[in-house]
């Protein structure tokens, strides 16, 4: 998310501010980094849970290929999670 990203939605939203409010604009940014992280956390919660499941199904499986097939969504919903919360860092 650039500076240009946050003004361009700011206008969108139809919030008012100044061109020149370089503060006001500062703000916004760090208001929009913080939603931003929140909402890449959740959605990263949510392939950990999926994992999870994955992962308790691949246990109460009784063929091998289901097993083998619960490990490859558990495995995959965990680098799914990694992946977004990896975007955090970029």
């Amino acid at each position: 998310m650039t500076r240009d990203d946050t003004i361009r939605w700011a206008r969108q939203c139809n919030l008012i501010y100044k061109e020149d409010d370089e503060q006001f604009i500062d703000f916004l940014h760090a208001f929009a980094a913080l939603v931003t992280a929140a909402e890449r956390e959740a959605c990263a919660q949510v392939c950990d849970q999926q994992a999870e499941r994955s992962e308790a199904s691949m246990l109460k499986s009784k063929g091998i290929k289901a097993r083998d097939i619960y490990s490859a969504a558990g495995q995959t919903a965990r680098w799914n999670a990694a992946a977004i919360r990896a975007r955090s860092q970029a």
